[in-house]
């Protein structure tokens, strides 16, 4: 391999929370290796989730474009399930033109699940989604090879709800731990002639919350938190797209001992994947890779775990869409730095052009992301601000948005036309919010009015004549609502 070219490796998770690492002083999220990891490198820690939901996340991350920023909307900024990616210009098919072997392994998410969207090759587990053209992922196939096929999902707990309990299989058996085996497996096989773009992408902490018997043991005395309260998660405050979100689930019941194994659960399954990301870094090390390879730690969204009553995705608080962003350069990349945490805004559209900047690659002039690591080097260059949205689907007709500097943070509900504001510095855990309150009423109509210039750049319905579109605040019928099939419970594939 010519001098100068590196190794790239991706790893992922799903649902992993922005603050839930040791480093940052989290009182239960025990994480040493990805600790390391950012003291090895670059933490990057206003890291937004544009779209905070698994499908619009990963396209994203794959197109280094916002979602709904131009005509493929579709899918895009909701979840929309069987999705597929509509540029040809991916992540993985950038790399492969470099020259790149490019491969990826765990929870990709496409639609259709089998298209490789660039990559020279797949390896996926797909937490038992069965959608048209796939009949058994390769994960459920190798349980399958190994006598247990059909028992993926035989613990009786579904990929939507909160229940926690102990994993049924042998650890060696679970998704967290066959999909670092076969990264490193992949490791050991690769072309050792040519660099590698590898992405790692583990399922969890994605319910179902089943971490293997010696991660609950971790956890067994670990004191948990109450979850956040704020000034403005009163019911009558309540914005409706969170209510959407909470009654099909049964988030109100999860309280007290029953919230404390579900935390404990979200937790240790955490340190499962940072205690395996150590068998793919000892791997990488002793094949003499380690220290030629770029590294970067990122999660699709976050989980709310309980914080204002909430649970999972799909809004815009720091639970859900702060993501971890850690960023390791070989010590020989000339713009090698450690230790650092750097806090201008960053979206999981610039995880794309900052991989091709530290690979030395040309990045494509026509997407909306920007280098996290040019803008770290000149601030001049650097993101400014950051649009997130969760707009309208099909079924519903409500939408949300987000900005936010780094410092402070903008959230607008359309219907009801509700506006939160939090000052992310004086009061990181977003308990107070400033708009509504006298004395931050102009501070208040000045991010209001910026929300509505990036939405008129952006040609969006949701303001018109230089004003935002607001909706009345329905009425929820909480017994239909009740009766949805939130759960969406997998079956037994033989």
């Amino acid at each position: 391999m010519a001098d100068g070219v590196y190794n790239v490796l991706l790893i992922s998770s799903d649902h992993h929370r922005g603050d839930a690492l040791g480093i940052l002083g989290h009182p239960v999220a025990f994480t040493p290796h990805l600790d390391k990891l950012a003291q090895q490198g670059i933490l990057f820690r206003r890291v937004y989730s544009e779209c905070p939901v698994c499908i619009p996340a990963r396209i994203t991350i794959m197109t280094g474009r916002r979602p709904g920023s131009d005509d493929a909307s579709s899918g895009y900024n909701y979840y929309k399930e069987c999705s597929p990616i509509r540029h040809e210009q991916t992540l993985p098919r950038l790399f492969t033109r470099a020259g790149y072997q490019t491969q990826g392994i765990g929870k990709m998410h496409f639609f259709p699940q089998r298209c490789r969207y660039g990559f020279d090759g797949t390896i996926i587990e797909e937490e038992g989604r069965l959608l048209p053209g796939l009949y058994r992922d390769d994960y459920e196939q190798w349980l399958q090879d190994r006598g247990l096929a059909g028992q993926y999902h035989s613990h009786g707990v579904t990929n939507n709800e909160l229940t926690a309990r102990p994993w049924h299989l042998p650890e060696a058996a679970h998704p967290t731990n066959w999909t670092a085996r076969e990264t490193c497996r992949w490791l050991l096989r690769r072309d050792p002639g040519n660099p590698f773009f590898l992405w790692m992408s583990f399922s969890a902490p994605h319910p179902p919350f089943t971490p293997p018997e010696g991660y609950w043991q971790l956890y067994r005395d670990v004191q948990i938190p109450d979850p956040r309260e704020g000034d403005w998660n009163c019911p009558e405050k309540m914005p409706t797209e969170i209510r959407r979100i909470s009654i099909p689930g049964n988030h109100e019941t999860y309280t007290g001992q029953r919230y404390t194994q579900t935390a404990r659960a979200y937790y240790a399954l955490i340190t499962q994947i940072d205690l395996q990301i150590s068998l793919v870094l000892g791997t990488l090390r002793e094949q003499g890779l380690l220290d030629n390879t770029i590294i970067l730690y990122i999660s699709d969204h976050g989980d709310m775990m309980g914080d204002f009553g909430l649970f999972a995705k799909r809004v815009f608080y720091e639970g859900a869409a702060n993501v971890p962003f850690i960023l390791v350069l070989p010590q020989d990349h000339p713009r090698y730095r450690c230790g650092e945490i750097c806090r201008h805004p960053v979206g999981l559209q610039d995880l794309l052009p900052t991989l091709l900047d530290a690979a030395g690659i040309e990045i494509p002039k026509d997407i909306s992301g920007i280098s996290a690591l040019k803008g770290l080097e000149d601030p001049a260059v650097s993101r400014k601000l950051i649009h997130g949205d969760y707009t309208k689907d099909p079924d519903t007709p409500d939408s949300s948005h987000m900005l936010s500097d780094g410092k402070f943070k903008y959230i607008w509900y359309n219907e009801g036309d509700i506006e939160h504001l939090f000052d992310l510095e004086a009061d990181p855990l977003e308990q107070i919010n400033l708009a509504g309150k006298e004395q931050h009423r102009d501070l208040v109509r000045r991010w209001r009015a910026l929300l509505v210039s990036v939405l008129e750049q952006e040609h969006s319905a949701d303001v018109q004549n230089g004003k935002l579109v607001s909706l009345p605040y329905p009425d929820i019928d909480i017994r239909s609502y009740r009766a949805r099939n939130y759960f969406n419970p997998r079956g037994m594939h033989y």
